[in-house]
């Protein structure tokens, strides 16, 4: 792997090998991790599951 084709910050911060600190790593790794939370929190809601939760939802008020 070339470094010109590594974009993210983890992976590039891992592969630089051991001139690379901890906190570095750290860091990068946390901004990835942030990234891809921040990513799923934007996605919609599956409309599979919107319909189970319709049914659980229907189910519970004949009770």
């Amino acid at each position: 792997m070339s470094k010109k084709m590594v974009r993210d910050p983890a992976v590039k911060a891992v592969s630089q090998g051991p001139k690379v600190s901890r906190t570095e790593v750290s860091r990068a790794i946390e901004a990835s991790l942030k990234r891809a939370y921040e990513a799923t929190l934007s996605e919609d809601v599956p409309d599979r599951f919107l319909q189970l939760l319709a049914q659980l939802k229907e189910k519970e008020q004949k009770r």
